[in-house]
């Protein structure tokens, strides 16, 4: 046995006096076992008979039809293949039968709603008084609209559309009661709306103020929060917020308070993408100010620093290159002089066992010729240096491993293999005779795609 389960039974409504009223009535149902288990997916041939009666009598309007199934599931337009007749005007009870294929009709009937009988509307002779709106500002019968200050109305078939021309007055406020504006195309999927600025929209909550201006030194959007977010963006395939500028900043982060917040956060595998292709004279990042990184720092080309000359400082640039090395070496240096027996001892920073191993030294004598060594190497942070002459100078070197706990825990590999997605890619492809779509953290270029 099969049972119907009622989700939605109502008429479809349009006005009275505009056009021809569809005698239709949207109707949707559950089919499901005796169980009460929706029937499996598929087509269903479905018969809907309307009667006078809750039971027996013959039925005044049948119509058949097969219907798709999903998980149960099935809508449908009773009236859309065997039309109701002019006998069937819903000034009566009606009851609505249902039977599934060559089964018996289910039972009980369903008695049908308020909503089936508004298609008695197309035959009303009379409209009761608090029923409908049977009068415009004071006007019956037929009523004309004109426009004015720009405005101009227009009607086609059941549609009256109210257009302003570029400089007119037009619609010029618009309140909602739950503090929306709620903008659809039937014809979508976008509609488009066309807003003076300057332009403000405050609110509360999470998402609070916004404005935007067309001014050529003002902003271009300016959003504000207390607690959330000025503006925020996503996008699950390309940009989520977006910034030009001609001549200042296209997108501009900042926080005066100081602290461990930030004037501009990114979250993400790549949290923040900087890019460039304009030559040294342009930075695909630029920072003017302290910066601290948390983990390791990569770098593809070279390790400098950059000053003002110090012996031309407004017309040249100062270099120096880092040095380079296979393993995360510590440097310390200095000069000492030995005493009268030729011993000097040599203190280091307090930490230096702590943070460093494997030591390597250097010695080098200044101002005569003599021999010079290590007498007693690195305990407690010291070391001892001996020469065979008295009061010599001597200009020393040590070197050790960084041992702290992040480089017991990310030992440092010299050679590595690419992962997967980066195999047959470069770092710096042009170095290679290769295209920059061949570069490993290639993303291409947003306005590229614009042009």
């Amino acid at each position: 046995m099969k049972t119907i389960y009622i989700f939605l039974l109502s008429i479809i409504f349009v006005p009275v006096l505009l056009g021809q009223i569809p005698r239709t009535i949207s109707y949707q149902g559950v089919l499901s076992d005796a169980l009460g288990n929706p029937k499996p997916d598929g087509d269903y041939t479905i018969t809907f008979s309307f009667y006078e009666a809750q039971t027996g009598g013959d039925a005044t309007w049948t119509e058949s039809k097969t219907l798709n199934l999903t998980k149960g599931l099935f809508s449908t337009s009773l009236g859309d293949q065997v039309v109701f007749g002019a006998e069937l005007i819903f000034d009566k009870p009606y009851w609505l039968g249902i039977k599934v294929a060559n089964e018996s009709e289910l039972s009980p009937r369903i008695a049908l709603t308020s909503s089936g009988y508004s298609l008695t509307s197309d035959n009303a002779l009379d409209v009761a008084d608090g029923k409908v709106v049977k009068s415009l500002n004071g006007l019956k019968d037929a009523v004309n609209l004109e426009g004015s200050g720009g405005t101009t109305i227009t009607t086609t078939d059941n549609k009256i559309t109210i257009s302003s021309s570029d400089g007119g007055s037009g619609i010029q406020g618009v309140v909602n009661t739950n503090n929306t504006i709620a903008i659809t195309d039937p014809n979508g999927p976008t509609t488009t709306v066309n807003l003076k600025v300057p332009l403000a929209i405050g609110g509360s909550g999470n998402y609070n103020t916004f404005s935007s201006s067309n001014s050529t030194t003002g902003n271009g959007i300016y959003g504000e929060s207390n607690s959330g977010y000025g503006i925020i963006g996503h996008s699950n395939t390309n940009i989520g917020v977006e910034g030009r500028s001609a001549s200042g900043y296209g997108v501009s982060g900042h926080y005066d308070q100081g602290g461990t917040t930030f004037g501009a956060l990114g979250v993400s595998i790549s949290a923040v993408y900087g890019y460039t292709d304009s030559g040294s004279d342009a930075y695909a990042g630029y920072f003017s100010g302290y910066v601290f990184v948390s983990d390791d720092l990569s770098v593809g080309g070279d390790k400098n620093f950059k000053i003002d000359h110090p012996l031309d400082p407004s017309n040249k640039y100062l270099l120096h290159s880092c040095v380079e090395s296979f393993e995360r070496m510590n440097i310390y240096n200095g000069n000492i002089t030995t005493d009268a027996n030729g011993f000097a001892t040599v203190e280091l920073p307090e930490y230096f066992e702590t943070l460093n191993i494997d030591y390597h030294y250097q010695l080098t004598t200044i101002g005569q010729q003599a021999q010079s060594w290590i007498d007693n190497e690195i305990q407690n942070n010291r070391f001892t240096i001996k020469t065979d002459k008295q009061n010599i100078k001597v200009s020393w070197q040590v070197t050790g491993v960084r041992n702290d706990e992040h480089a017991k825990q990310n030992p440092f590999i010299v050679e590595q293999e690419k992962e997967e997605f980066a195999k047959g890619k470069y770092l710096q492809p042009k170095l290679f005779g290769q295209p920059k779509e061949m570069g490993i953290h290639y993303v291409k270029n947003p306005y590229e795609t614009q042009k």
